[in-house]
Formats: C-alpha cells, sequence, structure tokens
C-alpha cells in the first residue's frame, strides 16, 4: 500500500476493466474520464501534475483513442485540477516508444493552451523496453518541434531508465 497525501492508493484496488488514475482503461485504449481517480486527490497539497496519457497517443490506441482523446482527457483533468489549485504546474507526458513524433507534436499542439510544459518520455536501448520511434531521428524531429514553439514552452527530456542512458540514443538536451 502507498499512502501520501491522504489519499490511499492501496485501498483503490482495481478490478478488471476498472479505469486509473484519470479514467484511462488500464486493459485497452478506452477512456471514461467520469470514473477517474484523479476527482479524489487533494490537489491543493501537490506543486506538479505529470499527465501520463501518452498510451491514448500510441499505435495501439490510434484508431480507436489518439489525439482527440488525449485532448480531451489532458483538458478536462487540467481544467479540473486548476480550479483545485491555481498554483500547480501541470505538465503532461508524450512518449516515442510507440507514437511518431509526428503524431506527439500535434497532440502537444491540442493541449499547449491547457499545460504549463510537455515532458518527453524517450526510453533509452538500456532499459530494453520496445520502443518503435526511440530513434535519434525521432527524438531530435520532436525535440525541434518543441523548441521551435518559442522560449516561454517548458520542456523537460527524460530517459526512462534506471540504468545508464545508451550512448547510441543519448541527444543533447539544452
Amino acid at each position: 500500500t502507498s499512502r501520501g497525501f491522504g489519499f490511499d492508493v492501496g485501498s483503490a484496488r482495481l478490478a478488471a476493466g476498472a479505469p486509473l488514475m484519470y479514467g484511462m482503461a488500464a486493459d485497452g485504449c478506452g477512456l471514461r474520464l467520469g470514473r477517474g481517480l484523479y476527482r479524489h486527490v487533494p490537489w491543493k497539497l501537490v506543486d506538479v501534475l505529470d499527465i501520463q496519457a501518452q498510451l491514448l497517443l500510441s499505435n495501439p490506441c490510434d484508431t480507436t483513442a489518439g489525439i482527440t482523446d488525449y485532448a480531451r482527457l489532458v483538458t478536462a483533468v487540467a481544467d479540473f485540477v486548476s480550479r483545485q489549485n491555481p498554483r500547480i504546474e501541470i505538465v503532461t507526458q508524450v512518449s516515442l516508444r510507440a507514437t511518431p513524433p509526428e503524431r506527439a507534436s500535434a497532440a502537444i499542439d491540442a493541449v499547449s493552451s491547457k499545460v504549463d510544459g510537455v515532458y518527453v518520455a524517450f526510453p533509452t536501448r538500456a532499459a530494453r523496453t520496445r520502443c518503435t520511434y526511440c530513434t535519434r531521428r525521432d527524438l531530435r524531429i520532436l525535440l525541434e518541434y518543441v523548441r521551435g514553439r518559442g522560449p516561454g514552452y517548458w520542456l523537460r527530456a527524460a530517459a526512462m531508465s534506471s540504468s545508464p542512458p545508451s550512448t547510441t540514443n543519448d541527444v543533447p538536451v539544452t
């Protein structure tokens, strides 16, 4: 059981098919925002929220969810959380794991007015994670796009691995 901020995550045992934090289905690309656990978090105690809904952008979900559902989820959660805590910093996450950089860029466009920035998840080869678009070229395309949005747009890029990053995948982020 993980306990934090007065929200007992362990007590929220999920049955098969139950929605997760933001109402996303644990076993697929479905979305039921009204059932998300995010509605029960004491957001006034939180400084930064990273909305991890990048599965909706992935190749397996693109035909059933895609950018429209991603934007709908990010917008709904950001609006709800901002009403609870106007000072919270909200970022959304995109990943190149199963999402091409062009789709990730379009998703960023769809939510840029609702979030303070974007977190780019780029699993390294050292993470031994299947990663369709984890190439230097694809990361460069996405980073150049985000950087081109202007100096006021916040960007965090991280290698999602507890292992040292692979030198063949590393692209300097400055």
